[in-house]
């Protein structure tokens, strides 16, 4: 929780399918729990800004971007 706050942004460079994983530590304010994987669609340009909160990211921001 020491990182409360900090801003990440991962943004892909190449039109090819991205995915981050963090098991069970994306909110994305949707129901069914904490999420595992963000998978970026096949574009430049795809992008997500997650804040760290209370041991988990949050997220902020998503474009063409699936948390699941």
């Amino acid at each position: 929780v020491a990182q409360d706050g900090m801003l990440l942004t991962v943004t892909s460079a190449t039109a090819f399918a991205h995915t981050i994983t963090a098991t069970s530590l994306i909110d994305d304010g949707v129901t069914g729990g904490s999420k595992t994987t963000a998978t970026f669609a096949a574009f430049a340009g795809a992008s997500i800004v997650l804040m760290a909160y209370n041991g988990k990211w949050h997220t902020i921001s998503l474009k063409a971007v699936t948390v699941a």
